[in-house]
C-alpha cells in the first residue's frame, strides 16, 4: 500500500505540474469561451452560459473526453519511449503501477474540467 501511495504521488505529481496540462486546461477553457459566445449578453449568467458551452456546440464529447485525457497521455508515451516502464513495472509490480495510472489519469482529468 505504502508503494502504491508513493506512486500514485509521483504520477499526480507528473501530471499536474505539467506544461502539457496547463495548457489542456487554456485550450478546454477556450473551446467552451467559443461555444457559448453567442450567448454572453448583459444579462446572462454563468450556468446558462456553461450549459450552451457544454449542450448546444457538439463540444461536449472534446471537453468532457478528449481534452481531459492529452496531457497524461503524453506523459504515458513518453515513458514508453524514454523505456521507464519497464522500470516502473518491474520496481512496483504491475497491477500497482496501472492502478496508479488509472487513478492519477481520472483525477488529472477531471481538473481542466473544475478550473474551467
Amino acid at each position: 500500500m505504502k508503494t502504491l501511495i508513493a506512486l500514485l504521488k509521483t504520477d499526480l505529481y507528473r501530471a499536474l505540474l505539467s506544461l502539457n496540462f496547463v495548457i489542456s486546461i487554456v485550450f478546454t477553457m477556450f473551446v467552451m469561451f467559443i461555444s457559448c459566445s453567442g450567448y454572453i449578453s448583459n444579462t446572462s449568467d454563468v450556468f446558462s452560459l456553461l450549459s450552451h458551452a457544454l449542450t448546444g456546440s457538439g463540444s461536449t464529447i472534446f471537453i468532457l473526453f478528449i481534452a481531459p485525457i492529452l496531457p497524461y497521455a503524453v506523459s504515458f508515451a513518453s515513458d514508453l519511449e524514454d523505456k521507464a516502464l519497464t522500470f516502473w513495472v518491474i520496481r512496483t509490480g504491475a497491477s500497482k503501477y496501472a492502478i496508479s495510472k488509472f487513478l492519477s489519469s481520472v483525477i488529472a482529468g477531471f481538473f481542466p474540467l473544475l478550473a474551467a
